[in-house]
């Protein structure tokens, strides 16, 4: 039975900091399953190429809420009766992580 293959991405801030998705991220999801997208996209034609490769759940970083990106700040999903909690988390300053709880 063929397990199931997740890729898990963050902080792609496409097109501010990089024009596009970098080559070695399709080389690498090339047998995902699912794309989780952990926010920080910056544009929505992330997910768009993303797709090319597999289904993409994404959720909204700082920065896309900034540009008004409508996604969720949390989502839990289910792969193969395994949990997965997915945030972009913002601890400001970066010393306090009880912002994350």
């Amino acid at each position: 039975m063929k397990k199931m293959i997740i890729g898990l991405i963050s902080d792609t801030h496409i097109p501010d900091r990089a024009k596009e998705i970098p080559q070695k991220v399709f080389d690498a999801f090339s047998e995902a399953d699912l794309i989780i997208h952990a926010g920080d996209l910056t544009s929505p034609k992330v997910i768009e190429e993303l797709e090319k490769i597999a289904p993409v759940i994404a959720v909204q970083g700082n920065m896309d809420r900034a540009r008004g990106i409508n996604l969720p700040s949390a989502k839990i999903i289910e792969a193969e009766g395994i949990r997965i909690g997915v945030v972009h988390g913002e601890v400001y300053p970066r010393a306090d992580t009880q912002q994350l709880v």
